[in-house]
């Protein structure tokens, strides 16, 4: 099956109605009148192409699929802190763009391996008051002899949390015991992403970059008769990899002497960190 597909959506528009600055409306004492609605923000809308291929071949032996697909959002709603508070505006125009695959090959009646591919082009095509990097706003000299200030351009920068590559490997490995209904399952998989950045802002901070790595899973189970029950073995991150989940700037860094001076920008980076290597026992009982 080859298709073609263009689909529209929207988030709705807003208010930030926590506390910070500016305040959620200012009004004129003289006249009463509403003079600031900086805490509003307008909607976010995106046109999204689609083109795609759903395939199998050998008598359904092997199975691909693969999309081509294109988001280009306008009024791109972003979480920015503007140095009192995180508050929602609209930060210009954002560009996803790429492609997905994935496939099924059955070389054994009970045997399968899979693999997933995606590469994602993330570019903002226009950002013009982005947030800038962090201590420019307090040290707007020494900022401006380096070409950075308190607010930045990012067009061309990707979005947070936008890894160019993705993917996943593996295989599922089943056969009955042939003892009381009895049966098992193997299974494993080594899922992968490349380096991104990980900030809790879009400002394209290089102290805010996650390496690319890579995980590896597996799970062993035994299964009753009917599936009534079943028990597994299971481990994750069996290589123990250490790995960033995200990256936030530590509050108060420049009151706590935490800002590198020398470099312009730079900020004290509070890294979390995901799990380590896990292992368990899990069991199901169905009725």
């Amino acid at each position: 099956m080859v298709f073609a597909n263009h689909s529209t959506g929207y988030k709705s528009s807003g208010y930030n109605s926590g506390g910070g600055s500016p305040a959620l409306s200012q009004i004129d004492p003289a006249t009463g009148n509403l003079i600031s609605t900086q805490r509003v923000y307008g909607q976010e809308t995106v046109n999204n192409y689609e083109l795609g291929a759903r395939t199998n071949w050998l008598d359904g032996a092997l199975t691909t699929n693969l999309t081509l697909y294109r988001m280009d959002i306008a009024g791109y709603q972003d979480r920015a802190f503007d140095g009192t508070s995180f508050t929602v505006r609209n930060a210009g125009n954002l560009r996803h763009q790429g492609f997905e695959f994935d496939g099924v090959a059955k070389p054994l009646r009970n045997l399968s391996l899979f693999a997933s591919l995606a590469y994602l082009d993330s570019e903002f095509t226009e950002y013009d008051n982005a947030a800038g990097l962090p201590g420019c706003a307090a040290n707007p000299v020494v900022c401006t002899s380096v070409g950075l200030g308190s607010t930045q351009n990012l067009k061309g920068k990707p979005a947070t949390f936008a890894p160019k590559w993705t993917g996943r490997i593996g295989f599922d490995w089943a056969g009955d015991i042939g003892w009381h209904g009895l049966s098992w399952d193997i299974n494993s998989n080594l899922s992968f992403v490349s380096k991104q950045f990980g900030g809790l802002v879009n400002d394209a901070n290089p102290q805010t970059v996650i390496d690319g790595y890579a995980l590896l899973g597996a799970r062993a189970t035994i299964n009753g008769a009917n599936d009534r029950w079943s028990v597994s073995l299971f481990g994750n991150n069996l290589l123990n990899k250490q790995y960033e989940a995200g990256n936030l700037y530590q509050f108060l860094e420049a009151s706590l002497g935490l800002r590198n001076g020398v470099f312009p920008g730079s900020t004290a980076v509070r890294r979390l960190h995901a799990d380590p290597r896990t292992y368990g026992l899990s069991a199901t009982f169905r009725y």
